[in-house]
């Protein structure tokens, strides 16, 4: 039978270990936000364009999960290319900074 100094010990260590694993879930990087250009209608055609001229497609992410994986990062670094030659630029919140990839705003 459990008594009340064993009980109350595993309910802490529940509620710790529970904590512990939440804690990790949490959302460490967003997405980076694009600024620039001349109005919405014009980025909505500009995004276009970048998404439609960075997708490239060879026959390894056909054949190769890792090729399919490396496609994908290239498609981002052309469209990250094209968005900033059409004068955009990805800007993060306050107290964040862009990753590698360039993709998403991490804390500082």
């Amino acid at each position: 039978m459990l008594t009340a100094n064993r009980l109350l010990r595993r309910t802490v260590i529940g509620v710790a270990s529970a904590a512990l694993f939440l804690s990790g879930c949490a959302k460490t990087s967003v997405p980076a936000k694009w600024i620039g250009g001349a109005g919405r209608e014009q980025w909505g055609r500009d995004d276009w364009e970048c998404t439609r001229d960075s997708r490239t497609i060879g026959p390894s992410s056909f054949n190769n999960p890792w090729g399919a994986d490396r496609a994908e990062r290239q498609a981002q670094r052309l469209y990250t290319q094209c968005m900033e030659s059409k004068g955009y630029t990805l800007v993060c919140p306050d107290g964040m900074h862009l990753n590698n990839d360039r993709d998403k705003c991490r804390p500082d």
